[in-house]
């Protein structure tokens, strides 16, 4: 099975004004996901399937890889919001069509990343940055470790190969 872990794109600043749920991505925060975007499809980068957390700035991330990668499946999970419950993400992706990318949030990300390669948690650190991507592989049917780190890039790396 192959995972890609993708932590949303640049978010506007947190505001007592506005719930976190409601935080959108910047124009910064588009543009820059969207060259990170061509990075994946120099990649070929090809998910049968995107899951989303079910907040604004992820879904609006999800987007942006639905239509740069020419995916036609995206749903929103609420296991990916923040501090979901990482034990029915694994569950659901024993099932999930391959391969599968989750867009997601910090430190969630990194913690579920250890958990695939590792089977535990906290045994790796993966300090995902806004619109960084990780991409996770492992046989059998339970994302529980152990995993193996096929890559994980930056945005700018991804910017980059888009570019090329």
């Amino acid at each position: 099975m192959i995972c890609y872990l993708v932590r949303h794109g640049i978010a506007e600043e947190r505001s007592p004004e506005r719930a976190d749920g409601e935080r959108a991505l910047t124009a910064e925060g588009i543009r820059k996901m969207r060259q990170a975007v061509d990075g994946l499809h120099r990649l070929d980068v090809k998910p049968g399937a995107i899951w989303s957390s079910p907040l604004c700035r992820a879904q609006e991330t999800a987007s942006l890889l639905t239509t740069g990668l020419g995916i036609k499946f995206s749903a929103n999970c609420a296991a990916l919001a923040p501090e979901g419950d990482q034990a029915a993400l694994l569950t659901a992706m024993q099932t999930a069509p391959a391969p599968l990318m989750l867009v997601g949030h910090q430190p969630d990300l990194g913690l579920l990343a250890s958990r695939i390669l590792t089977g535990d948690p906290a045994a790796v650190d993966l300090p995902f940055k806004k619109g960084g991507v990780a991409c996770i592989t492992w046989n059998g049917h339970e994302p529980t470790g152990p995993g193996q780190l096929e890559w994980f890039l930056t945005p700018a790396q991804l910017r980059l190969i888009g570019r090329a």
